[in-house]
């Protein structure tokens, strides 16, 4: 496992948010991510830690997942100067994953990703959640977003639309 890239930003509403991306390099799928995130001021004093987990909860082996923190803190984001993420633990995962979800074609629009998801498989899909990772022109992620799907049935598909709503503060 290995913590690809995050970025952390104030964001117009005066929050801090913080979204990066983790990879799982081992030859077995992995669950219960758990990463580290770690606040700092100007000082290098810790303002905040807080432990949570990535937006997958299953990672197959070579895939990746975005995680994505926010604190509505304001006095507490403006303090914020630096910040660290780490990885603590994670588990072996015995679930096999389904590949029966499908994304037959996407197209990016100027403020979004769009496409379709078919459900090849044979069993109703619940509550899930396309993805999108946005990343800037060094592969550092920039914002992660995602659109919910209450069901998807067998053989049927879903039009999605992912807004990019990053808001960095100028």
């Amino acid at each position: 496992m290995e913590i690809l890239s995050y970025s952390g930003f104030l964001t117009k509403d005066g929050h801090f948010r913080l979204v990066g991306e983790v990879k799982n390099n081992k030859a077995i799928n992995i669950t219960n991510v758990r990463i580290k995130i770690e606040l700092f001021d100007s000082n290098g004093n810790l303002i905040r830690a807080e432990e949570q987990g990535i937006e997958l909860a299953v990672l197959l082996s070579g895939r990746k997942s975005p995680f994505a923190f926010m604190t509505t803190n304001k006095t507490e984001a403006t303090l914020i100067e630096n910040y660290n993420v780490e990885l603590i633990g994670y588990e072996q995962s015995f679930e096999e994953k389904a590949q029966e979800l499908e994304i037959i074609w996407h197209a990016q629009g100027n403020v979004s990703i769009y496409g379709r998801i078919d459900n090849t498989g044979f069993e109703e899909s619940h509550f899930t959640r396309v993805l999108a990772t946005f990343y800037d022109e060094n592969r550092e992620v920039i914002e992660v977003s995602a659109s919910p799907i209450f069901s998807l049935s067998p053989a049927d598909d879903y039009i999605f639309e992912i807004f990019f709503s990053k808001d960095i503060a100028e």
